[in-house]
């Protein structure tokens, strides 16, 4: 057994929240089982106490699991308040052993694209960013992805749907989903395996079904739903001309 010591913060800190929730038990979306916690959150600070009965756990995994319990909590008092509340848990202190760590505002374990500095990115991807609306939506669906942890396959395949739509209005309109599924595989050289565990932990929570994600899980799927945008980006930059930020057509198409 376990007890730990969370503290976190309620953003943005001028919508003052105060609440208290008594002891409970939350196991629905967190891949975690056994673990039981109760939340002070006084002006926006969170401390959480929460016993874990197993005898190991993963730090990050206890923190997606209390995140997504109080970010149930919290969007319940924001639907009654009217504010789009955002939580972030900042440390954890195992009692038992008395070891403190302060979590990264990162996801532990994803390490950012090597290939290329920020700079070179900002370079050959924001003409894209700027001119197509699928990638702006497959980009502001990653940010989600890795924000909300429960919700990382929803939005990480939302991100992956976005581009297959542009590949329907810009190539096979009038086509059947498959068909243009196929295209935007074959045109991204991406086969359907590796696109399916993005599916699989996107389509359930997208249709309102209880689904689980570990946290290794999460760093797979977010993995290989960069990978895809990477792959649309580097196809827009290969067949569109981008001259002082305007693009021109080449054969058909342009993001």
């Amino acid at each position: 057994m376990h007890n730990m010591v969370l503290y976190g913060l309620v953003h943005p800190q001028r919508a003052q929240l105060t609440m208290s929730v008594p002891e409970f038990s939350f196991n629905y979306q967190t891949g975690i089982s056994n673990l039981a916690m109760s939340v002070e959150i006084i002006w926006n600070q969170i401390m959480v106490q929460a016993c874990l009965q197993d005898e190991t756990y993963d730090k990050y995994g206890i923190h997606d699991a209390v995140r997504n319990a109080i970010g149930s909590y919290v969007d319940f008092a924001g639907m009654y308040n009217g504010f789009g509340y955002q939580i972030e848990i900042t440390s954890i202190i195992d009692l038992g052993t008395k070891d403190i760590y302060v979590f990264g505002v990162d996801v532990p374990g994803f390490l950012p694209v090597d290939n290329l500095a920020l700079d070179e990115w900002a370079q050959r991807y924001v003409p894209m960013v700027t001119k197509s609306a699928a990638v702006q939506l497959a980009v502001a669906s990653y940010r989600e992805a890795i924000r909300v942890p429960v919700d990382t396959g929803l939005h990480a395949y939302r991100a992956i749907e976005s581009i297959m739509q542009e590949f329907k209005r810009n190539f096979i309109p009038h086509r059947s989903k498959s068909d243009v599924w196929e295209k935007m595989r074959v045109s991204l050289n991406v086969e359907r395996s590796y696109i399916d565990p993005i599916q699989s932990h996107g389509a359930p929570p997208r249709h309102g079904k209880i689904h689980s994600i570990t946290h290794l899980d999460r760093l797979d799927i977010l993995s290989r739903s960069r990978h895809i945008i990477i792959r649309y980006m580097e196809f827009c930059v290969t067949e569109c001309l981008i001259c002082n930020g305007s693009p021109h057509r080449l054969e058909g198409f342009c993001g």
